[in-house]
């Protein structure tokens, strides 16, 4: 398709799409609706269609970018028409938010937005409890007063980050094409793209759509560097930028964990006795990086948040209080990570779009924790060695990132995943190589640790349901427990016995 055929088709659809959402959602006057929303979908969908050209002008990476930017502004729309309905009655979701954080946010935008005081206003001062960055603040008070001074239009936050987010996508998915081959990049696209929580996310006014769609295109830099050196180095910079400017903490981690990846890189050219020890002081070196920059965040927040866990969770207070302390940070740890528990979801009955939302998040990361798991040890034996420091690295990071959002959240089933899928970007990229490893070599521990998830979801559906619905009197927990820690031995000790098996006939053939 020609440029100029293409930009006139997105040209169309961006008018198209502002003229629904106006229709839709008639916030003051049709027409300076109709011109709002136009005013963003217009530019973005003309970008979108230059990146998609960029990249390679697949039909795949077509359908994948249709629905990270339609998926996310469709579900934002419905779910703005849907909370006031059938929602829990909070003021947000009256109003049509599905977070606090968003309403609470977008109303000081609103009110920065209507007053003379200049944007900047929006990172400190009166606005400090709304947005503790100010970032996002003031993104949604200038389109508030540029395009939509005359009403609230909460939609225009969700469109500018449904497009940052999808912007990210072709240059992670050619990133990773050309690195490391085009069904792991196929892999991770779809990941990015239909990940439940990242299209939740996406469709509400927060920060993780802008944060997930900056780290996309670091990724793609930080591959690009060698080849393309300036213009890698602007767009790693931009990106990282733009992300400090919604949460510096979150641009601090994902720039540690790129600035490793590029020492890394770098350790190609040295011989691999240097490289072992090079790779031993650059971990030593980030994880104290890590953990001097969360220092602080950790100790104010995470005691708090293990608090409200103990006092919001009748169950998790019982459990804390039955284990000696040296276990219960681990048993924090363990229930943080499996948040949203997928049994617990489907078991709790409660308000049904809640419930669905639940069930959504859960079935999300129940799909992709295994892949991570299974890429954990994988990765150890990647080839080559550069590859495979990399690939360590990166999981490594992601295992790091998804304790200290458990420990950070707690076992909370909204926040904890939420802080988690913002490294979404290089989770779907471990999950694509992983899955292409397993594929290509015919490895079975992948099944295996998919085996091993259906267990703990089977045991634990099992236990929720006697808790909720008073199935078999109720399971004893720990002996719940137990069971699914048996059950898994057994499948983990029989794999490697046929594997041990299997080897050892090839030897005598």
């Amino acid at each position: 398709m020609k440029k100029s055929t293409l930009l006139l088709v997105s040209i169309g659809s961006g008018i198209l799409t502002g003229g629904l959402l106006a229709l839709a959602f008639p916030s003051g006057a049709w027409l300076r609706s109709w011109l709002a929303y136009g005013a963003v979908c217009v530019p973005a969908c003309a970008a979108l269609a230059l990146a998609w050209r960029g990249s390679g002008a697949g039909r795949g990476l077509a359908w994948m970018l249709l629905l990270a930017f339609g998926l996310r502004v469709a579900t934002g729309a419905l779910l703005q028409a849907a909370l006031p309905l059938h929602g829990n009655g909070s003021k947000p979701e009256l109003n049509g938010y599905l977070f606090y954080d968003a309403y609470a946010r977008d109303q000081a935008a609103w009110t920065l937005a209507q007053s003379d005081q200049p944007l900047s206003a929006a990172f400190g001062g009166q606005y400090a409890d709304d947005d503790q960055y100010g970032g996002l603040l003031a993104l949604s008070a200038l389109a508030y007063r540029l395009l939509s001074p005359d009403a609230v239009r909460p939609l225009l936050t969700v469109l500018l980050g449904a497009f940052v987010y999808a912007l990210g996508l072709p240059f992670l998915v050619a990133a990773i094409r050309l690195r490391w081959g085009a069904f792991a990049s196929s892999v991770a696209g779809w990941i990015y793209v239909l990940y439940p929580q990242s299209v939740l996310l996406g469709a509400a006014q927060m920060r993780e759509p802008f944060l997930m769609g900056a780290l996309a295109l670091a990724t793609w830099a930080v591959v690009r560097l060698p080849e393309r050196k300036w213009t890698a180095a602007g767009v790693l910079a931009a990106s990282l930028a733009g992300a400090a400017l919604v949460s510096w903490r979150i641009a601090l981690a994902g720039g540690g964990v790129l600035l490793v990846w590029l020492a890394l890189d770098q350790l190609k050219r040295v011989e691999p006795r240097v490289q072992r020890w090079s790779w031993v002081a650059l971990l030593l070196a980030a994880g104290a990086l890590i953990a001097f920059a969360s220092r602080e965040w950790l100790s104010a927040s995470g005691a708090w948040d293990i608090k409200l866990l103990q006092e919001g969770s009748g169950m998790v207070d019982k459990r804390l209080g039955e284990l000696p302390e040296a276990l219960r940070l681990p048993f924090i740890l363990a229930y943080g990570v499996a948040q949203p528990v997928l049994p617990a979801a489907v078991a709790d009955v409660t308000i049904p779009l809640r419930q669905v939302i639940s069930i959504l998040w859960a079935v999300g990361w129940y799909a992709l924790a295994p892949l991570l798991l299974f890429a954990l040890f994988a990765v150890w034996r990647a080839r080559p060695t550069a590859e495979r420091l990399v690939l360590v690295w990166l999981a490594l990071a992601a295992l790091l990132w998804t304790l200290l959002s458990a420990l950070r959240g707690g076992g909370d089933q909204w926040d904890n995943p939420r802080y988690r899928t913002i490294f979404l970007p290089w989770m779907g990229l471990l999950a694509g190589w992983a899955w292409q490893w397993a594929r290509e070599r015919g490895n079975p521990w992948l099944g295996r640790v998919y085996a091993l998830a259906a267990v703990f979801i089977g045991g634990f559906m099992l236990w929720y349901l006697g808790r909720y619905a008073g199935w078999f009197g109720g399971l004893p927990f720990w002996n719940v427990v137990v069971g699914v820690v048996l059950i898994s031995a057994a499948i983990v000790a029989a794999g490697w016995w046929r594997d041990r098996s299997l080897t050892r006939r090839r030897e005598k053939l």
